[in-house]
């Protein structure tokens, strides 16, 4: 059952469509290539149950690092008293929502603060393992049919490493309870 089904809890947590430069593009392109391509050989060789698919979940990762997803309120508190307000206002200026390269950014001036606290996307609702899953038991592996899965069954946050509640082990109803930074 797709998670748009439940839009008061899960539209929070859907990646923000932007515009992508010709290498993001062509990283995502390709990225949905191999994951399709691999699936349907080993499908044709009758070998799912055999895959390893941590490289699936590794390109997923990746497509997700480059989406933009919300970040949790208690991250953006904690990056408003320690960072100054030109670096906060490039979250403000991004919807209250952050891509791997600003969590790299951020982190790095996290340490430069002194900070012990670091920064890291978090997969909601089974996370990318149970998305993979969800993938290989549709059994149509062309590529169009696994970005539709994807986008309506992937939820992410941006947290706080320390913020141990928020994790894959959520279920739907307890998404509610995730605060996220407001949008502006």
């Amino acid at each position: 059952m797709p998670l748009n089904n439940n839009k008061q809890y899960t539209e929070r947590f859907k990646f923000r469509n932007e515009p992508l430069n010709s290498k993001q593009e062509n990283n995502i392109s390709c990225n949905w290539l191999l994951i399709s391509g691999g699936l349907k050989e080993f499908s044709k060789q009758s070998n799912l149950k055999t895959l390893n698919k941590y490289g699936i979940i590794k390109m997923i990762r990746q497509i997700d690092g480059i989406n933009y997803y919300g970040i949790t309120q208690e991250l953006f508190t904690h990056l408003e008293r320690t960072l100054d307000e030109k670096d906060i206002k490039i979250l403000k200026n991004n919807g209250y929502s952050m891509n791997s390269n600003l969590r790299t950014r951020f982190n790095k001036l996290l340490k430069q603060k002194k900070s012990q606290k670091s920064i890291q996307i978090e997969h909601l609702m089974g996370g990318v393992k149970s998305l993979v899953e969800k993938m290989i038991n549709s059994k149509n592996f062309k590529d169009e049919h696994l970005k539709i899965i994807h986008e309506d069954h992937t939820l992410c946050c941006y947290k706080l490493k320390c913020e141990t509640g928020i994790d894959e082990k959520l279920k739907l109803n307890e998404l509610s309870e995730i605060k996220l930074a407001p949008k502006p």
